[in-house]
């Protein structure tokens, strides 16, 4: 009879705290310029959360022969205080292109601040000041973050939140803004994927290539899209376990999504 008290208990407690944890939020995030000479960094997540924002780690990316180098991370109050973020090594280059990794770390709840999350409204994590110059910039998830440990990645309660890089998609190269929708879910995935791609209009012989995480090529096809959607489940099941990197090559540019296989 105590065995089953106990074990009646132990369930009591267990369930809220499995609920809580399958009500993480996936954290995405996106850039944008902020006045000509900052750029500014944030999250949104979709649903509420007032844990610990555990780690999170992200990649810029600029024209190397801009000259533009990055300052240190500007936060303002509450964002640094449960999650401060800060350069990771020193700006690298590879090819015409610059690179800059930011990593955080949390150890004080945002509940504990009295701060919260509202699913789908962003949150502004940081400002990173531009020095030297102005040019774009964006957060990226590319071949070069892959293969350097500078993939976007999230942790909130210590569990793997990572969502998407959002606004110009995961990477966009070449193409109008607003132009190309990309997406693959689930993300994590296992077995299974789709791919959603959206276009303004029609294209022939696109070329989809599949990059693991140092960048090598593991799969390539070609497809005629059609204007509009497009739907296309991919099998992962031979694949190896990690980041991956799905890119779209579309006679106008290129357009990148990350994909995690479990």
């Amino acid at each position: 009879m105590i065995a089953s008290i106990r074990s009646w208990v132990l369930l009591v407690l267990l369930v809220p705290a499995l609920k809580a944890q399958a009500q993480l939020p996936a954290l995405d995030i996106t850039s944008r310029p902020f006045g000509s000479d900052q750029l500014e960094v944030l999250i949104r997540p979709d649903s509420y959360f007032d844990g610990l924002f555990s780690s999170i780690v992200f990649t810029v990316r600029w024209d190397d022969a801009s000259g533009v180098s990055l300052g240190d991370p500007l936060q303002d109050i509450p964002q640094v205080q449960y999650c401060s973020v800060f350069k990771s090594d020193s700006e690298q280059v590879d090819g015409d292109q610059r690179y800059q990794i930011f990593v955080g770390f949390g150890s004080i709840t945002l509940s504990t601040l009295a701060a919260s999350w509202t699913a789908g409204e962003e949150v502004v994590l940081c400002r990173i000041p531009l020095i030297g110059g102005s040019t774009p910039l964006v957060v990226v998830n590319d071949p070069w973050s892959m293969a350097n440990n500078g993939a976007y990645y999230v942790s909130l309660n210590g569990e793997d939140r990572t969502g998407i890089i959002y606004g110009s998609t995961t990477a966009v190269e070449g193409l109008e803004e607003g132009t190309v929708t990309l997406a693959v879910l689930p993300n994590p995935a296992n077995g299974n994927a789709r791919i959603m791609l959206e276009l303004q209009q029609p294209s022939s012989n696109v070329l989809f290539r599949l990059l693991d995480g140092a960048g090598r090529e593991v799969r390539t096809w070609r497809r005629d899209l059609p204007v509009g959607r497009f739907e296309e489940v991919m099998e992962l099941s031979n694949l190896s376990a990690g980041v991956h990197a799905l890119e779209v090559h579309l006679p106008s540019g290129r357009v990148t999504q990350r994909l995690v296989i479990e």
